[in-house]
């Protein structure tokens, strides 16, 4: 992501894939939430698939689109004269504020679980 900002890369990591997991499974109706592995039939490539299309489910939502517009507005100022705008456009701002939303459900999924409860998405 921060390497190749213009590449539409999201972040792998264990709360990620709890977070998309459950959002996909209750977009599909699913009761078990989806597990996403390296070496499984949920790789990557598949995880990717459904971030993209949980993010443009969330590019649709007013809070998620101010909360972008205010985030681009709190960094203008480091972006401000080094770096070329199409390296940190609005695309790669979405993907990011994705990224930490999805990091934070990940925790709020695992503690109500642990608590002995289950996320509901709706």
């Amino acid at each position: 992501m921060f390497a190749r900002p213009g590449d539409d890369v999201f972040i792998w990591d264990r709360l990620a894939n709890v977070a998309v997991g459950v959002r996909v499974a209750a977009r599909n109706t699913v009761a078990k939430a989806i597990k996403y592995n390296v070496k499984g039939p949920n790789g990557y490539d598949v995880f990717h698939r459904h971030c993209m299309r949980e993010l443009e489910a969330e590019l649709e939502v007013v809070e998620f689109i101010t909360a972008v517009d205010e985030f681009m507005d709190f960094t203008a100022f480091t972006r401000s004269g080094r770096e070329p705008e199409q390296l940190t456009g609005r695309r790669y701002f979405e993907r990011r504020l994705f990224d930490k939303l999805l990091v934070c459900e990940g925790v709020r999924i695992e503690e109500l679980r642990a608590a002995g409860r289950e996320f509901d998405r709706s």
